[in-house]
């Protein structure tokens, strides 16, 4: 037995208050009522920023004393949209 794929536009109309009940907070006042109520799902842990960092920080140091005369940053130009070297 085929299946068949069918591609039609759809209507994607979503309103927060009408499914919800309610206006939707801002993020930060949503990352202030966790770190009230004591919720820390939404924040890292110190032993996984300690994690990053240990991947991390030998990358910069190679770079630092290795790459760093060999490489400049792209910086954006000064009104412009297009980035400049240097």
């Amino acid at each position: 037995m085929a299946k068949q794929i069918e591609v039609a536009p759809v209507a994607m109309d979503f309103a927060y208050a009408e499914s919800f009940g309610g206006v939707s907070r801002l993020a930060y006042e949503t990352l202030l009522l966790d770190v009230m109520i004591g919720d820390a799902t939404l924040f890292t842990r110190s032993d996984e920023v300690e994690a990053a960092w240990m991947v991390v920080d030998p990358l910069l140091s190679y770079w630092v004393t290795t790459l760093r005369h060999r490489w400049r940053p792209i910086r954006p130009a000064v009104g412009g949209r297009r980035p400049q070297t240097g």
